[in-house]
């Protein structure tokens, strides 16, 4: 096992359900064991941060300078809808390798979610963003020990508050982010995400590999580090969190 050195776990969570679901994120990750402190925010923003809808998801790069400042080696930033299976080794054998973990998309392009004003501002043509895929930014995984890892979150940080990246529309009905066709919209924080890491020759690890998406869709034998289930009530937090038996009662359980 890696050593995990001063590691944090960040999260921001305003309105809905997603409270809840850092309360369940959380619990997962303590259900497993993973020595990591948390450092979070419930309906509330990091001090200085826009509200997400000033600058959509600006708030990620708000709250990991704000643990990086605290003094902690290793960051992750954690989505509300994560849910630990098991202890996250690939997530931490990939910061160890590469001071980063950024993971790709595999059924998405970069391009189909990058607003011309985003690319031309990050310095990344429409063909190339075309044949690269999309990153998945619910999980950032960044050791400040690493160079790299100190690079690609100054660049990522400055692109949240240049008021070109992270804004732009989620979809492209209107040609709202590109008259290309072919783009669907925009992604705010991870399409900056993407690019940067492309430009800075970041691997992205394959999620397919350590997370499954489909919500309801819990199988006993799998073997990912990580579900995705963006929707949590309060009987998800009874009890050990992403074991077996949790899983199973929530595949018998009805949706909430």
């Amino acid at each position: 096992m890696p050593d995990p050195g001063r590691t944090c776990i960040v999260n921001v969570s305003v309105g809905s359900w997603y409270p809840l679901g850092q309360q369940r994120m959380l619990a997962s990750m303590r259900t497993h064991s993973v020595d990591a402190e948390p450092v979070v925010w419930a309906n509330s923003y990091p001090c200085g941060s826009p509200t997400h809808q000033e600058v959509p998801f600006a708030f990620k790069t708000y709250a990991i300078q704000h643990a990086r400042s605290l003094g902690f080696d290793r960051v992750l930033w954690l989505d509300s809808s994560l849910i630990a299976l098991r202890w996250p080794r690939r997530l931490y054998e990939s910061i160890e390798k590469h001071g980063v973990f950024v993971s790709a998309q595999k059924a998405h392009m970069l391009g189909e979610w990058a607003s011309d004003a985003c690319l031309a501002k990050l310095g990344m043509s429409r063909e190339e963003s075309m044949t690269l895929h999309s990153a998945d930014a619910s999980c950032i995984g960044l050791d400040f020990r690493h160079e790299v890892a100190r690079r690609f979150f100054e660049r990522w940080r400055e692109a949240s508050m240049d008021g070109v990246s992270f804004p732009g529309p989620r979809d492209n009905d209107a040609g709202q982010a590109s008259a290309d066709r072919r783009v669907k919209g925009h992604r705010w924080d991870q399409t900056a995400a993407g690019i940067i890491a492309y430009q800075l020759q970041i691997p992205l690890f394959r999620w397919n590999h350590s997370m499954t998406r489909h919500g309801d869709d819990f199988r006993l034998n799998e073997r990912a580090d990580f579900q995705a289930r963006r929707v949590c009530s309060p009987r998800e937090l009874r009890g050990a969190i992403g074991t077996a038996l949790w899983r199973l009662r929530q595949k018998l359980a009805p949706s909430p």
